[in-house]
């Protein structure tokens, strides 16, 4: 909302500045407001690229929500991922569960004009996700040379552990891997 408003100023200063530019008839309406108008327009523009990609680096993505249960003998571990309709429960093999992810971050004039990471869960709670053998070459070349490609600043692995049962957690994915919060 504030950035189409900065961006809305903008592009009207500017058509103001051309305006006065080429219908002017004093030497004042000529050079001095359209002088104005342009640099408005130019601070204008520059500041409201620079909130939306700030905002792009705030963003956090809610990837699933999960509950642990502790028991007697064993530990249940609830899990809604954000994309797909009911409830997968896993059985915990430990005292703590978590959950880990490969994350491709893009440079960062492509993460400022919109571009978000990319990541894959690698697993959840001790149990891996399914990867196709393209999937896991794909993750295990840029892992290895990512740095060599152009548009890629860097590939890591991300990881995070929780010790908390009987309330919901928030697995969320971030510019900088993976975050927890409870609810």
């Amino acid at each position: 909302m504030t950035t189409s408003i900065f961006l809305s100023f903008s592009i009207f200063f500017c058509v103001t500045g051309i305006f006065y530019l080429t219908r002017g008839k004093k030497i004042f309406f000529r050079i001095l407001i359209p002088l104005v108008s342009f640099i408005l327009s130019f601070l204008l523009g520059i500041a409201g690229i620079s909130i939306q990609g700030y905002k792009n680096l705030l963003k956090e993505e809610i990837i699933a929500r999960v509950r642990a249960e502790r028991y007697e003998d064993f530990g249940l571990l609830y899990v809604k991922f954000a994309e797909e309709e009911g409830e997968n429960i896993y059985i915990l093999k430990e005292e703590k569960w978590g959950v880990s992810a490969n994350f491709l971050k893009w440079k960062k004039w492509l993460n400022f004009i919109g571009l978000k990471p990319v990541y894959k869960l690698k697993e959840i709670g001790g149990y891996p996700f399914y990867e196709s053998f393209l999937s896991k070459w794909m993750w295990a070349h840029l892992l290895k040379r990512g740095y060599l490609y152009p548009f890629v600043d860097i590939v890591f692995e991300s990881a995070v552990y929780s010790e908390v049962f009987g309330k919901e957690v928030l697995v969320k994915a971030t510019s900088s891997g993976l975050t927890l919060s409870t609810k």
